[in-house]
Formats: C-alpha cells, structure tokens, sequence
C-alpha cells in the first residue's frame, strides 16, 4: 500500500488555505504519478473512525470527505479541511463523550417471544442490535420517549445527493452527487408529545473507539429535505459492546436538527450520554 498518497495535496494546501476543491481521486492519482489499479479508493475515503484515517493526513490536522460521484463521470470525488480545534471538530471519541456515564443494568428474558431470535444467530449485525436495543426498551428509555410512541423502524441505503459543509468555521460548501448513504435505523418516536425522527448510527466490536461525525450527519443529509417542517431529526450514535457476559448498549443522543437550520459536519454535539447492559444469563 503507498504510503505518501496524499503528499501531494497537503502540498497544495498552503497554510493560508483550510480546505480543497472536490477531486476525482483518480483523476488526483494520475497526475500524481499513481497507479489507481493498485489502489484501494474505499480504503483512502470511506473513514468510520479516526484509525481508518491515513496518518499522512492526521499528522497534518487534515479530514477527508467522500463526495459521491459527478454527472457523466466514473469515480468518487473527495476533499480535504483543516482541522480548526481539534478532532474533535469531525470525530467523536468515546473515551471522551462516554466519560462519565450513567449506567443501567436491564434484565430480561432471552428465552420469550421477542427475544428468542436474538439467541439462535451466531454473530448480530449492527442493524439486529439496533432492534434488540429497541425491542427492549432500551432505546425507548435512553431517549426519554412517550411509552409506546416508537414506530416500527427502517433501516436501508441508496445515493443521495446534497451540500455538505465540514466546519462552521469554513466556507467550504461542496456537492455530494449521487454518494451512497447507509442508514443502520430510521423511526420516529414522541417525547413530551412532540415528535422526533430518530437516526442512529450504530458500531459494534472493540470499546472504546470512535466514529467520524460525517457517519450521522450524512444520513441526515439525506433525509432532512423530506420530513415536515414541524418534526426535528435527532441523530445518535449507539456503541455496542457484545462480550462474553454481557451485551453493553452505549448511547449518545446529540443535538436534534430542524429543516431549515444550516448543517455543518462539526455540528453535530453530543447532549446526552447512557450505557445500558443487558445480562446474556439471568
């Protein structure tokens, strides 16, 4: 794997200079030199977590965004910001936002109804946890919803197009074309008999970790042009720890977003933090 991919664009990002136009990351490797063949483009732009991050860039306090594709072109575009702050400014880290926590202990009974088919696959999806967590309840008390307001959720992926500003401290405003956006899980629920629409990223495997802030605010993105104008869209992260004993459920609800706010990558601010575990025997 070529360690010096980005030289090039650090170079060309000068210091009076906090971000990049979008580029095709082909058209960038070609006349740098380097053979995209060779080349894994998700490896480079689709970052989850700060570790996915290439240490050229983290070394010089840069962030990459994946930018979908263009009209009648092949590829995916990128661009680079600044990190302004800290990196805190495009990542959530759960040593961070998970300390101090309030911890719940929820019991229930693995072999009714409801949960015996969480017990007879080997290995949960992130999708399944997002459903054991809300078939539960536990979702339902983490967000302090009305008793039985939540509905039935939607989880799926497609390509949208939208603006994607990365800091409110840039004036970078670029496209994303036709990019794909994966939405773990989608439903709407009331609290104080106001209604919200939820949307949840959920990770599961080691803790703690992190996760890019692009991976909640692209799918709110996505669908924040569609709902009325009355209803907020809340995103929230879920971290699932399944271990041999327990099934621990990290929530950190961040702040809710109306229609016609103007949404930047680093707006997205944790408000709330709660663990829950759920005992694997009684």
């Amino acid at each position: 794997m070529p360690k010096n991919v980005f030289t090039k664009a650090v170079q060309e990002l000068s210091s009076n200079i906090n971000y990049s136009q979008p580029e095709l990351f082909k058209s960038y490797l070609s006349r740098n030199g380097l053979n995209s063949v060779s080349i894994n483009t998700a490896q480079y732009l689709s970052i989850q977590s700060f570790s996915d991050l290439n240490p050229e860039l983290k070394k010089n306090n840069l962030m990459i965004f994946r930018l979908g594709s263009r009209q009648k072109t092949k590829g995916t575009y990128f661009a680079l910001a600044k990190v302004l702050n800290d990196w805190n400014d495009y990542f959530l880290f759960d040593q961070t936002i998970f300390n101090p926590l309030t911890k719940k202990i929820k019991h229930i009974d693995w072999n009714s109804e409801p949960f015996i088919s969480f017990t007879i696959i080997p290995k949960l999806t992130e999708t399944s946890f997002v459903n054991l967590a809300l078939s539960t309840g536990v979702l339902e008390e983490a967000l302090n919803l009305d008793s039985n307001s939540v509905s039935i959720p939607a989880t799926g992926r497609g390509n949208y197009t939208f603006n994607v500003k990365p800091s409110s401290k840039l004036n970078a405003d670029w496209l994303h074309y036709s990019g794909q956006v994966e939405i773990d899980s989608i439903f709407s629920g009331t609290r104080n008999g106001v209604e919200h629409l939820f949307i949840i990223e959920a990770k599961s495997g080691k803790f703690p970790d992190s996760l890019a802030k692009h991976k909640l605010m692209y799918p709110v993105l996505s669908v924040i042009n569609q709902i009325p104008q009355n209803i907020k869209i809340t995103p929230v992260y879920l971290r699932v720890d399944d271990n041999t004993k327990n099934i621990d459920f990290y929530i950190a609800e961040c702040k809710s977003f109306s229609k016609n706010d103007d949404l930047y990558i680093d707006s997205i601010l944790v408000e709330r933090t709660i663990s829950y575990t759920v005992p694997k025997t009684p």
